[in-house]
């Protein structure tokens, strides 16, 4: 499924049946990208029943066990208008002003912060209740500084983590430039990693990815990420595909233009981070043309979907002897691929100064996805296949 972390074998292949789908219906596909609200297409709805019948209703990131809570209505507020699609034997899908409505609940046990250095909290430049729902998840949990002191026997330091919501500021550029604003007042350039992550379409940023880093370096990080969608990423991507690459090119160049003021001996080392959707728009930040006087030291993307183009590059310039699944590129020092299993040690001895990694699941449908598979077999089934395809 096009879950933006895991593949499991009961959706693995249905959302390859809904993308060509998708594919044939290219003129309906032309139609909603023109539309500014998604729910205002009568075939949005259509499309996305189908997308979502396939799925199984997936959503981009795991299901929890925690269950949300609305946020009350403020008054003269008004609740979006919705239309309904009837698809199949009478199923009924209510299309934006459901994700809408999911962005704006909160779930158990997520409460404002009362750290002053904490995004959304009383000192901070961005309020709380303007932070959607995915992005309130990510400021409030993650590993605690008592924690990581825990983890590593002696004290850690509170990592910093920014993010600002589609409500913060009405649009992208100053969304961004709000997000640097508030990582240069909670103190993001004093730390040691300072990492630009781009979340899924949801404004989802997986645990697995930024928990780690912040206990590998003991709190002594900064993370900030700006949302750009409340639509699971499979949707975005056909509705607004570039609206990640869009949201993760603003921030990091807001970013960067700051970092690379400050002096080279002292200032934080910089990274890049996506995943799915996420990962499709980071990518578009290392441009070397940019990065070749200040460079940044890497990147970690994950699961990047099928339109990713420089994964593309990369992929079809790979050394001839390795898989479509698992390539290997020139002699490594730049970037290299890794998969179910760690694979990061084939691309030689040598690391560059810049290191960038794609983790990829050889089975996974949103990566490997092309139109070219209704015409002819792909790389990817020639030769060795990866351990997860049959």
């Amino acid at each position: 499924m096009f879950a933006d972390s895991n593949v499991n074998a009961r959706g693995a292949g249905l959302p390859l049946v809904a993308l060509r789908a998708l594919a044939m219906q290219a003129s309906i596909v032309e139609r909603i990208r023109t539309m500014k609200n998604v729910i205002r297409s009568r075939s949005a709805p259509w499309i996305v029943s189908l997308v979502l019948a396939a799925n199984g209703a997936s959503c981009d990131e795991p299901t929890t066990t925690k269950g949300p809570k609305m946020v009350e209505e403020q008054p003269g507020q008004s609740q979006p208008e919705t239309e309904m699609a009837t698809f199949g034997a009478g199923c009924f899908w209510c299309v934006e002003a459901v994700f809408l409505e999911l962005d704006g609940m909160v779930d158990d046990g997520i409460e404002q912060p009362t750290v002053a250095r904490a995004s959304g909290s009383a000192d901070s430049l961005i309020t709380w209740d303007s932070i959607g729902r995915r992005g309130k998840d990510f400021i409030v949990t993650g590993p605690t500084r008592e924690q990581l002191s825990r983890f590593w026997g002696r004290e850690a330091m509170r990592p910093l983590r920014v993010y600002v919501g589609l409500g913060c500021e009405d649009t992208a550029e100053e969304r961004a430039q709000l997000a640097l604003e508030e990582l240069k007042r909670a103190g993001g350039f004093d730390r040691s990693v300072l990492v630009v992550a781009t979340p899924t379409g949801t404004g989802w940023l997986d645990p697995g990815g930024v928990d780690t880093i912040e206990y590998i370096h003991a709190g002594d990080t900064a993370i900030v990420s700006m949302q750009y969608s409340y639509l699971p990423s499979w949707i975005t991507i056909v509705v607004e595909p570039d609206g990640s690459r869009e949201a993760a090119r603003l921030l990091f160049d807001e970013v960067y233009a700051h970092w690379r003021t400050l002096p080279a001996d002292s200032r934080p080392k910089l990274y890049l981070h996506g995943l799915s959707l996420g990962a499709l728009g980071s990518e578009t930040c290392a441009d070397l043309f940019t990065l070749f006087e200040n460079p940044i030291q890497g990147g970690v993307w994950s699961g990047p979907p099928f339109p990713s183009t420089e994964w593309a590059t990369v992929t079809k310039g790979r050394n001839p002897d390795s898989p479509a699944w698992l390539p290997t590129f020139r002699d490594g020092s730049m970037v290299r691929f890794t998969a179910l299993e760690n694979a990061l040690d084939q691309g030689g001895d040598r690391w560059g100064p810049m290191r960038f990694v794609y983790i990829q699941h050889a089975s996974d449908p949103m990566t490997f996805f092309s139109p070219d598979l209704l015409l002819e077999s792909p790389d990817w089934l020639a030769g060795e296949r990866g351990p997860d395809v049959s």
